[in-house]
C-alpha cells in the first residue's frame, strides 16, 4: 500500500505542478500547470476525475496553457490535487 501511494504522489509531481492556489473563505482555488502533453480525452477524464471523486465545485481544462484550474471546499481541492496523475 505504501509503495502504491508512494508511486502515485511521484506520478502527481512529475505530470504537474501547482501554480497558483487562492483562499477565499472556505472556497479554495487551484491552478495544475501539466509538465507533459495531454490528449484530448486525457483533459476529459482529468476534468471528470477531479469533479466526480474530489467532489471540487469547478473545472476548468485549458488545453493552450496546459492548465486544469479547480476550485471547491479545502478538502476537497486538497484531495484533488493528490488525486491528478
Amino acid at each position: 500500500m505504501r509503495i502504491l501511494v508512494a508511486t502515485l504522489a511521484c506520478s502527481a509531481f512529475l505530470h504537474a505542478q501547482v501554480m497558483s492556489k487562492t483562499v477565499m473563505g472556505q472556497i479554495v482555488t487551484e491552478i495544475y500547470r501539466f509538465t507533459t502533453p495531454q490528449t484530448d480525452q486525457s483533459w476529459k477524464e482529468a476534468a471528470t476525475v477531479v469533479q466526480t471523486a474530489a467532489s471540487v465545485l469547478h473545472v476548468t481544462a485549458d488545453p493552450s496553457t496546459a492548465t486544469l484550474t479547480f476550485s471547491g471546499r479545502a478538502e476537497a481541492v486538497d484531495f484533488a490535487a493528490w488525486v491528478l496523475p
